[in-house]
Parts: C-alpha cells; sequence; structure tokens
C-alpha cells in the first residue's frame, strides 16, 4: 500500500470513529433538552398547583392531569386534557367538553365534564353538565365564571408521569436524578475536550518548535517534510515491533499418535 492511500484509509476509519460519537453526543444533547423542558414543566405545574388559582396557563393554553373516568371514552384517567381559554361563554355551546370549577366530597375543585344544556339568564349563562361515562347529570350547575377551559384534545397516559412527578419521590426520580445524571455526563465531556484541546496544543507547540529548529538549520519546506515522514514511518515501524513483541507467541500444536503408532 503507497502512502497516500495508507493515508487515506487512517483519515476514513478516523472520520468512521467520529460517527458514532458524533450521533451519540447528538442523542445526549437531546436527552438533556428533553429532560430539562419535561422538569420546568412539571415544576411550573406542581407550582401552579399549590400557588394562585390552581390552573396552569400558557398563551390561554391549560393542561389538567384526570383522575377519574367519569368522561370515558372520550378520555380516561390517567390522561392529559389540554383546554383553550373561554373570552366569550356565550360561544359555549351543547356537546363542548369544559374544565370548571366545582364542589367536590366538600372540597373546591376542578372538573371536566359535557354540557349538555345551556341556561341564558339574560346577563349571565349558566352549564349542565354530565360526565359520558355518568348516568346522571351533575348536581350542581357551571356558572359561567367559574368556567376555565374549553376542552381541545388529550394526551393519553402522561398524567399518571405528571401526578407522580408532582410528588416528593417522583421530583427526586423523575427529575433531580436525570438532571445530575446528565450533569455528570456534560461535566466528563467537558474535561475530556479540555484534556484533548490541552495535548493537541502541546504537540502543535512542539512541532512548532522542531519546524522552527529545521528552519534555522537552514532545512528547505521539503526537507522538512520529508524529515517529518520518516520520523513518523519511524515511529509507526516501532509500535507494530512494540505490539508484535506483546504478542503472545502461538506453540504448533503436537501432532496426535495415529492409532498405528500405538
Amino acid at each position: 500500500m503507497s502512502k497516500t492511500a495508507k493515508n487515506v484509509s487512517v483519515t476514513t476509519e478516523g472520520q468512521q470513529e467520529k460517527k458514532p460519537k458524533k450521533a451519540l453526543n447528538t442523542i445526549v444533547n437531546i436527552v438533556v433538552v428533553l429532560v430539562i423542558v419535561f422538569a420546568l414543566f412539571v415544576s411550573f405545574s406542581a407550582f401552579i398547583s399549590k400557588n394562585g388559582d390552581g390552573v396552569p396557563n400558557v398563551f390561554g393554553v391549560s393542561w389538567f392531569a384526570i383522575e377519574s373516568d367519569s368522561m370515558k371514552p372520550t378520555f380516561s384517567k390517567g390522561d392529559v386534557i389540554v383546554d383553550t381559554k373561554v373570552t366569550d361563554p356565550s360561544t359555549l355551546k351543547v356537546n363542548d367538553v369544559i374544565t370548571f370549577w366545582t364542589v367536590i366530597n366538600g372540597e373546591r375543585a376542578l372538573n371536566s365534564h359535557r354540557i349538555i344544556q345551556v341556561e341564558d339568564y339574560g346577563n349571565y349563562y349558566s352549564f349542565v353538565t354530565k360526565g359520558d361515562n355518568n348516568t346522571i347529570e351533575d348536581g350542581l350547575t357551571v356558572h359561567q365564571s367559574s368556567v376555565v377551559g374549553k376542552y381541545a384534545f388529550h394526551i393519553p397516559g402522561i398524567g399518571y408521569v405528571i401526578s407522580f412527578a408532582e410528588t416528593s419521590i417522583g421530583f427526586l426520580v423523575c427529575i433531580v436524578l436525570p438532571c445530575a445524571i446528565l450533569f455528570i455526563v456534560e461535566i466528563v465531556n467537558f474535561f475530556k475536550s479540555l484534556f484533548a484541546y490541552k495535548a493537541e496544543k502541546t504537540r502543535l507547540d512542539y512541532q512548532a518548535e522542531v519546524d522552527a529548529k529545521m528552519a534555522a538549520m537552514g532545512l528547505s519546506p521539503e526537507q522538512i517534510a520529508q524529515i517529518q515522514a520518516m520520523q513518523a514511518a519511524n515511529a509507526a515501524k516501532k509500535a507494530e515491533e512494540a505490539a508484535a513483541a506483546a504478542a503472545p507467541a502461538v506453540a504448533p500444536a503436537a501432532a496426535s499418535p495415529s492409532a498405528g503408532d500405538q
């Protein structure tokens, strides 16, 4: 193999080795971003649930984890529903699903049910609601001021994750622990890059010093390149010899005696 072909082969192998590393780094970065976004989302939801009106809202969009099967099969326990803000109660109609404040077991709580009747009292609206999986309508009507949002769509199953992540143990397992692991990974990658940079800088500084000495000796750039190529070839040869010397010698297998030799 010629020197040029060998250099091309080495370069190609180096590029092939870098591709998996680059892909792995990309995957790690994507995971980091997703974990951070999820952590912010859960933290915001938990903060809003314990403060203010208890309704997470971003640009008029709210989301809620469903805690019962009263609206099955439209959505089920463990799903997350996404609602849009209702600015004009007169636009709400029968069959719309709304989220509203009500009283459940003596406590103020959010509920999401379907409108089965609209009552217009002139200066305000009231809504009779019912769960799709319930046999009777809700006991309390919903005043327009209690309406939080109108159902848009739902995400199956993610409500279990959010509800768990909002607990102390869940926050530790789902948020703190992954963030700590990713932080350690990024620190390790940072120091690996730093050491690689220092090693490369040392090599370049040494090479520049050697080149300067050779130039001071009156050597032409072509002669310097030839000397460097010879040094690289000698280094590669010594490495191959060292590898061959380190390889264990394989003893020839002894011939087994045949039946006629016995």
